[in-house]
């Protein structure tokens, strides 16, 4: 006895699209192949095509590289402006309780002068 149940449609549909897939890529394949031109013509088009497509990736990679480096800038930036007015707002707040507390405008200076290299992250 078979267990199987029949395909349903929907398998039918899914093999019939595969299998178009597949007959579309031989058939571009043998083209290819079969084209009259000569083989030297068709390697050196490859080639071509080939050179054309690394160009593409390494011109999409420093695009990408300099974005990076942009966002990076960026958070830099917004990292120091908000150390900045924490580092305001403790002061303000330590003057307020301490009468004038000098650790908080300390604090608030070595904040501004940032890190003392653009590696070193801030303390």
């Amino acid at each position: 006895m078979n267990d199987r149940m029949p395909p349903s449609a929907v398998d039918q549909a899914g093999w019939t699209v595969l299998s178009l897939a597949i007959g579309a890529l031989l058939g571009a394949g043998a083209a290819l192949l079969l084209a009259p031109q000569s083989g030297e013509r068709t390697r050196a088009r490859l080639k071509q095509a080939a050179r054309d497509l690394t160009q593409g990736a390494a011109e999409t990679l420093a695009e990408a590289r300099d974005a990076v480096g942009a966002i990076g800038d960026d958070a830099r930036s917004a990292l120091r402006a908000g150390q900045e007015t924490f580092a305001q707002e403790r002061a303000a707040r330590d003057g307020q309780s301490a009468g004038g507390s000098s650790r908080g405008a300390e604090l608030a200076e070595k904040l501004k002068q940032g890190p003392r290299n653009k590696d070193e992250a801030p303390r």
